[in-house]
């Protein structure tokens, strides 16, 4: 049934409603992002989190993940972690304090800053054993040591999804950076015996993951000596994924680029122009 309108005035507002943003007017770089970090532990991916915008809040869900990035100014960390794991509980108090953040505008406080997801894979951990601690004993084996079922698997991603998607909504909301680490994992082809690197994530949530992020940078880390040289790797390769969508031509970052999101941000800034 056509739609009707009471004024022409009425009609217009309608029309404009129906409008979307100019691309001319809208400047990615200093909308909010969502920035993906994935790789082996102690390669620097919480410590390159913080290196955006300020304030920055930090939902650490790794118990030590966040001892890498020493003493911050307009750093805040909450931490979400089963100091008991016969009694876990870091997921449900995580759903409760995020709720509870949207409900009052606790997440005001770092609009056009940065918040972070660190350690996805603990997250799902969380998940696994509350699933766990609900379970009834499977023949001899304890809850905890019963294998996993398929539909657990379904709950765990799932609920993994909707945590990750819920951090990029606020990207919307208060025009920040939102950033989500996790650690990586190995993939061989038994065929050619290629291996692949994958971001650690349940289910095939490995692979999806890089369709929601503008930004996904693995980590890596190169010893010589004493030192460790840490990069950001920008660009896709046969073993492993990465990618910039900011890097509209393909040709502003390096394939190994400094871990710093501002000086990577204001080189692309720069290369846009």
């Amino acid at each position: 049934m056509p739609k009707t309108f009471k004024s022409e005035e009425e009609k217009q507002e309608f029309l404009k409603s129906l409008m979307g943003v100019s691309a001319y007017d809208i400047d990615p770089v200093e909308e909010g992002k969502g920035i993906f970090l994935y790789g082996k532990s102690g390669t620097g991916k919480t410590k390159m989190a913080v290196t955006g915008r300020r304030p920055c809040f930090i939902y650490e869900f790794d118990i030590d993940g966040a001892h890498s990035i020493g003493r911050e100014k307009d750093v805040e960390i909450k931490y979400f972690v089963d100091s008991d794991p016969t009694k876990p509980s870091a997921y449900n108090r995580w759903v409760e304090h995020f709720e509870s953040a949207l409900d009052v505008g606790f997440f005001e406080r770092f609009k056009g800053g940065t918040i972070v997801a660190d350690g996805t894979n603990s997250f799902e951990m969380s998940i696994h054993m509350c699933l766990r601690e609900n379970k009834k004993s499977i023949g001899s084996m304890s809850p905890k040591t019963a294998a996993t079922t398929q539909p657990e698997y379904n709950v765990i991603t799932i609920n993994t999804w909707d945590m990750v998607n819920r951090m990029l909504g606020l990207r919307f909301m208060y025009g920040c950076d939102v950033v989500v680490c996790t650690h990586e994992t190995y993939q061989k082809d038994e065929a050619t015996g290629r291996i692949t690197t994958l971001p650690l994530m349940y289910g095939q949530s490995d692979h999806k993951v890089f369709g929601i992020f503008s930004e996904a940078y693995r980590m890596v880390g190169e010893r010589s000596g004493n030192s460790l040289k840490i990069e950001a790797l920008t660009k896709v390769d046969p073993s492993f994924t990465a990618k910039s969508r900011l890097d509209n031509t393909g040709k502003i970052l390096n394939f190994r680029e400094e871990p710093n999101l501002t000086k990577i941000f204001n080189k692309i800034r720069e290369g846009r122009k």
